[in-house]
């Protein structure tokens, strides 16, 4: 499950990276490919692609104060192929992880596109090598988040946003 934080300023993803140096677990690089057959992930080890399993959205307003998350349920199916159109884009990422503590079941991901000289302008995180453009909350499936261990971890780092 992803938790998405609405209407929350992007441009100000890279100084919030600075401030959870702390947190920081790990990161995980990979290939994004888009193409006229469907999304495609590459890393390491494999080839995949991504069909997406909708679900309905729910809206939580003024969650921690003037915060409203979304709370997707959404995932991707995966099959692994060995094959992909020529007629495609792709993009080289990184998804970076932040926990409050070991045992924390909440992950703060937060992702964006690996830089090199040709994206010197973009807004970049130096610390990560990234222009991030994407940050949610992912928690295990059926994770209730108003339990009041759960809603606590996300109100530390909603907190970390202000």
């Amino acid at each position: 499950m992803k938790i998405y934080i609405n209407h929350l300023n992007l441009d100000a993803l890279p100084e919030l990276l600075k401030s959870l140096n702390n947190n920081y677990i790990n990161s995980e690089t990979y290939i994004k490919i888009y193409s006229t057959d469907g999304i495609y992930e590459i890393n390491n080890s494999s080839s995949k692609k991504l069909i997406p399993q909708d679900s309905d959205i729910e809206i939580l307003e003024n969650y921690h104060e003037n915060f409203t998350l979304l709370v997707d349920q959404s995932y991707y199916g995966v099959e692994e192929v060995f094959q992909i159109n020529s007629d495609h884009i792709s993009r080289k990422m990184k998804r970076c992880f932040f926990e409050l503590n070991k045992n924390s079941k909440i992950k703060l991901v937060i992702e964006g596109e690996i830089l090199d000289d040709k994206h010197f302008f973009k807004r970049i995180s130096t610390e990560y090598g990234i222009a991030p453009n994407d940050i949610y909350f992912e928690l295990p499936e059926k994770t209730n988040i108003n339990d009041a261990l759960v809603k606590n971890e996300l109100n530390v780092f909603l907190s970390c946003l202000n």
